[in-house]
């Protein structure tokens, strides 16, 4: 067999020799590791990430210098580069482009903020259906195939202007996953059929957590009558089971990916989603439990509309009612939503933005304000 130091010398070597496996079914053999595999070894060597890779015969250009730009005076709330030297020097030092001669772009920074990322990423983006029926029986009512860079364009006030893959993904399963209905005191109640927040998450952490070496799959999502199926190619990364997952263990695969989504706010900051918003989530909504299942080549997070086996009757509990899936969080951009006033006795904090930013023409926060975790 060869020795973990060895992988990790083939690896930083660049080199892919053929790699003795063993198994107890079938024996010893030898034979020609796949990107996958070498992927998973590289993270077993802790030797670089796929997301760093440099994709040949891109450049600069390939990159939207205008969505840069929105990125860094309105997200980070700092000056962006001006010449295209610059751009060059301050994208290469945060990872967007690689450091080698030529300065192709990297595969993080064509997910994130690439002209057309699927010209060079045939993997990158989203395949959205719907189909009417509990099975794929039948015509899907609604389809979409989602391109574009991951994150959105937005306002100085952190509004939305132009959606990325993940809003545009958040919009389809919005316009179909349909709501609840019912009558209370002669009123007619209503909401979404799902936690906002739940749904949101799985579909974050599909493009953030999946396994880009798999170049021939994409996230899919696939909504039926009675649940929600968000599919992320790859396995689990390297350490990570899905009872770890549930307890909160954090290792991420694309770490530059989940560092500006996190910027987005599109992350929450402890980095326990699955387990704060997920679980917790349809617990509170509607006593279901989310599978998470991890298979040879992919995880599905499968979320139900009610408890399996429950009559048509069945509505959900009032105790912890959510907004409409059109809201957005407070915490994340395009926030309509803002903070309400401290009770009264206590002192106002100041306004901020939806990225959590001093309004303009307000004063900065104090250095250690209360944070609100998301």
């Amino acid at each position: 067999m060869t020795t973990s130091a060895e992988v990790s010398d083939l690896l930083r070597n660049g080199k892919n020799s053929a790699v003795e496996f063993k198994r107890d079914d079938v024996g010893t053999a030898s034979r020609e590791t796949t990107r996958e595999e070498e992927t998973r070894l590289r993270q077993q060597a802790g030797v670089g990430r796929y997301e760093m890779r440099a994709v040949p015969q891109t450049g600069l250009g390939n990159l939207d210098l205008s969505l840069l730009d929105n990125y860094f005076r309105v997200v980070l709330r700092r000056e962006a580069p001006k010449e295209s030297g610059e751009w060059t020097r301050v994208l290469a030092n945060l990872g967007f482009l690689d450091e080698r001669a030529g300065r192709p772009a990297t595969v993080a920074g064509l997910l994130l903020f690439g002209r057309n990322p699927n010209r060079q990423l045939p993997q990158a983006g989203i395949a959205a259906v719907s189909f009417p029926s509990r099975d794929e029986d039948g015509d899907p009512t609604d389809e979409e195939v989602i391109r574009g860079p991951l994150v959105s364009r937005l306002s100085t006030s952190g509004q939305i202007e132009e959606k990325g893959v993940i809003d545009h993904a958040l919009d389809f399963v919005r316009r179909n996953v349909g709501t609840r209905a019912w009558l209370e005191g002669g009123r007619r109640r209503q909401r979404c059929a799902l936690p906002p927040e739940a749904i949101r998450e799985a579909v974050v952490n599909a493009v953030m957590h999946r396994d880009y070496a798999h170049e021939t799959a994409e996230v899919e999502i696939s909504l039926y009558r009675d649940r929600l199926e968000v599919v992320s190619p790859g396995r689990l990364p390297n350490g990570v089971t899905v009872e770890r997952m549930k307890e909160g263990r954090r290792v991420p695969r694309n770490e530059l990916l989940r560092d500006v989504l996190r910027d987005y706010r599109q992350v929450e900051r402890l980095g326990m989603g699955v387990r704060n918003r997920i679980i917790s989530a349809m617990r509170r909504d509607n006593c279901t439990e989310p599978e998470l299942v991890e298979e040879e080549h992919r995880f599905t997070a499968r979320l139900w509309k009610a408890p399996r086996g429950a009559p048509a009757s069945w509505q959900p509990t009032e105790e912890a009612p959510h907004r409409p899936l059109l809201d957005r969080d407070p915490e994340v951009p395009g926030s309509v939503r803002r903070r309400s006033a401290l009770s009264s006795g206590r002192q106002r904090q100041p306004q901020q933005d939806s990225l959590g930013h001093p309004a303009r023409g307000g004063r900065h926060p104090s250095p250690s304000p209360a944070g609100v975790s998301r």
